[in-house]
């Protein structure tokens, strides 16, 4: 156990700043709704009136207690109970909750950047599943012109409009593309020019070539998943038992059933002593909290990773957690998303890509090739990729109290770009009433 030395560097106390050392200060922006507790600039907004018609998962709620890491698993069966029902939703929260505990720089003369704390995710899931008595279109539009105005009012934001800012968007970047009539941004889209220089952070970063997005500075953050550990300490303990867990499945599938994934499902089928299938026949009731995961995802050596509803999965996120090898129908979507935390030229290395076994042999061409294949991939190989995986965990989570987690990991990686960018965001300054073009989208060479 050895190598498990190797996470104490990168472990380091960072107490008192976990945000890598960066201060941010957070903009207060209007309030939405009296009846809604508004501090550290934005509106908590009860999950009930957030997902009251969310029929795939009525256990949602659960997951916005404990600073939105959801219940503790008080159990014995996990090292020091490290395990959360955490929803893959409330990653937002999750940043605004450290970033006004840790990270918060209580003057704007002493900030190195600033938090838009606009709940784009919230008001995109109130208005779809949530209390629609309140989360009327009419009143989000209100309010997000009042955002706007207040931004515009801010020395902060018309020094080089926005360009210093960031906006934490919480969902999936796709719940955002812009309608095709874009003559009338008048409410939350990743195509709004008035947010063009802002950095936005999502789960899933906009195609590369969107026609109606244009370059947006957007970055992908790892999905919440069900690990969230404290101590460097609590980092190793979870790491040696990762490690030492009997692994009694080669491959595994947890998943809905899609068009897309008939083969996929036909084949493990056909193979139950190579393919483990857990199918979710219920969503989310099935497959996203930690009972049926995390135990499955651990007792196994390979995880398949199908496309998902959209082309990253959370379920990506849930196996490296529990060291189990993802195995890609597709790698460009987790290049392009992820590259701050599991490096394009990093990826062959903790994930079997769709190229490793040949054009001919992936789940997107031949999956019992595949499933043949990594039954008969030597144990020494499988072993030393589960040690790169468990290596990159600390810094695919969300820690409780900070330290070397994701947000640490973006933040260290956002300063080096803005260090290293040459050309800067230029100051774009636009006038409520009248803008509305947007840059334009790079074309295909």
């Amino acid at each position: 156990m050895l190598f498990l030395l190797l996470l104490l560097p990168m472990l380091r106390d960072t107490r008192g700043n976990t945000c890598d050392g960066v201060r941010i200060f957070i903009h207060d922006l209007p309030r939405f709704d009296p009846k809604y507790n508004h501090t550290n600039g934005w509106p908590h907004i009860p999950c009930w009136d957030l997902i009251r018609g969310f029929q795939a998962d009525t256990s949602s709620c659960d997951g916005y207690t404990n600073n939105y890491l959801g219940e503790r698993q008080n159990t014995t069966t996990y090292e020091r109970s490290m395990i959360w029902n955490t929803w893959m939703n409330s990653f937002g929260p999750i940043w605004y909750e450290r970033i006004a505990q840790e990270c918060r720089a209580r003057t704007s003369e002493t900030a190195d950047f600033f938090l838009v704390p606009y709940p784009a995710a919230e008001f995109f899931m109130g208005h779809r599943w949530g209390n629609r008595q309140v989360m009327t279109m009419p009143r989000i539009i209100e309010y997000y012109q009042k955002v706007r105005e207040y931004l515009l009012s801010t020395p902060e934001w018309r020094r080089c409009g926005g360009c210093d800012h960031i906006l934490i968007i919480g969902r999936n970047s796709p719940d955002f593309y812009p309608p095709r009539d874009t003559s009338d941004f008048n409410f939350f889209h990743l195509g709004d020019p008035f947010w063009f220089n802002v950095t936005q952070v999502t789960s899933e970063v906009p195609l590369k070539y969107h026609p109606r997005i244009g370059n947006t500075h957007t970055y992908g953050v790892p999905y919440t998943s069900f690990l969230h550990v404290d101590t460097p300490e609590e980092a190793i303990a979870w790491a040696a038992y990762a490690e030492a867990h009997t692994r009694k499945y080669v491959t595994t599938l947890i998943a809905g059933r899609r068009p897309w994934r008939t083969r996929l499902f036909a084949a493990c089928e056909a193979s139950p002593d190579t393919c483990h299938l857990v199918e979710c026949k219920h969503g989310c009731h099935d497959c996203c909290t930690y009972q049926q995961v995390a135990p499955t995802y651990l007792s196994s050596h390979f995880c398949l990773m199908p496309l998902g509803d959209q082309p990253t999965r959370r379920a990506y996120f849930d196996a490296l957690q529990a060291a189990c090898i993802p195995v890609l129908q597709a790698s460009e979507p987790y290049e392009r998303n992820y590259e701050w935390f599991t490096p394009t030229r990093h990826l062959k290395q903790i994930a079997i890509t769709p190229d490793a076994f040949g054009h001919n042999c992936s789940l997107a061409t031949n999956i019992t090739c595949t499933l043949q294949r990594l039954n008969e991939m030597p144990g020494g190989a499988i072993t030393q990729m589960r040690r790169r995986i468990i290596n990159i965990i600390p810094s695919l989570g969300y820690a409780r109290a900070g330290g070397h987690d994701a947000i640490q990991t973006f933040f260290h990686y956002l300063k080096k770009v803005r260090a290293s960018d040459k050309n800067p965001p230029s100051p774009y300054r636009l006038n409520q009433t009248t803008a509305t073009t947007r840059p334009e989208a790079k074309k295909r060479k």
